[in-house]
């Protein structure tokens, strides 16, 4: 993921394809399979698309409830997933000004 200042926008690149995480046509879907302990994500934009599924990064924490109403519990992806990260700053388009100074404050310091 990187900053694209110019376009007003954050990239997302995996295995050299590239989506712009504000387009218009950008879907973003992160879930968890609880009983399977599997996450789910997938990003897509009309033309191109990747979806991958994988170990849940809490099947290991003991201290995890896997409880699909536990918002609070799910919030946390965004810390231990770099995927569920990408789907929070998709969510969260409102803020993308901040993302965007921030990941490019970041690339020059």
């Amino acid at each position: 993921m990187y900053p694209d200042p110019d376009e007003d926008t954050l990239v997302v690149q995996i295995d050299g394809t590239t989506w712009d995480l504000y387009g218009p046509e950008t879907v973003v879907k992160y879930y968890h399979e609880y009983d399977d302990a599997e996450t789910h994500f997938r990003i897509e934009d009309g033309e191109e698309r990747f979806e991958t599924s994988y170990e849940a990064w809490w099947a290991d924490r003991p201290d995890f409830d896997p409880n699909p109403w536990a918002a609070s519990e799910e919030e946390e992806s965004s810390m231990y997933d770099f995927f569920g990260y990408i789907r929070m700053l998709w969510q969260h388009e409102a803020d993308k000004d901040n993302w965007i100074d921030m990941w490019s404050a970041n690339l020059t310091a």
